[in-house]
């Protein structure tokens, strides 16, 4: 073997070594030159058996970094869809919670006027059925008049709590 092969050879077989990433054409070069050189030595036939599995290594890495790669792209793309999907649901649930906000808050409204028209002493009778809750919503929505005229009609206890509630709705 010529000095100025040698130095060539082990140039390119030490950039095979420190290179992770080798390309088609240094492998190419190295298939090439170990096809048209003549072995002198032990210590050569083991560098070039270390570099052929070394090679073969980084090979096989490569392709399982290929398929981590594809994997997680595919994952990475079923995320976004979810998430997609989920930003989408999560609108149409606040779109329909804001309607059934409005509904309750107009049935209230008309429950208010309808305790209104009634007879103080009946309209009292059915809102001590209430939860005291509902009875607030009821009693908030009704003019100031009518609803005093009702919480007079209740029983003292009843009458005391929503009363103590109704005034810090008043602060809030």
């Amino acid at each position: 073997m010529k000095s100025g092969q040698k130095i060539g050879t082990a140039a390119l077989l030490a950039a095979l070594i420190l290179s992770p990433y080798h390309t088609a054409k240094a492998e190419q070069a190295v298939s090439a030159e170990d096809d048209s050189l003549t072995i002198t030595s032990v210590e050569e036939r083991r560098i070039l058996v270390t570099l052929k599995e070394e090679r073969s290594r980084l090979s096989q890495w490569e392709k399982k970094l290929a398929e981590q790669e594809m994997s997680l792209k595919t994952l990475e793309g079923e995320v976004d869809k979810k998430l997609n999907e989920l930003t989408a649901l999560k609108a149409e649930l606040e779109v329909l919670l804001g309607q059934k906000g409005d509904e309750e808050a107009n049935n209230i409204q008309e429950l208010g006027k309808m305790y209104e028209k009634m007879d103080p002493v009946k309209a009292a009778q059915l809102l001590a059925t209430l939860d005291d809750k509902a009875a607030i919503a009821v009693l908030s929505a009704m003019k100031k008049k009518a609803a005093a005229n009702i919480l007079n009609n209740l029983e003292q206890k009843k009458a005391e709590r929503l009363s103590a509630t109704f005034s810090r709705l008043d602060q809030e």
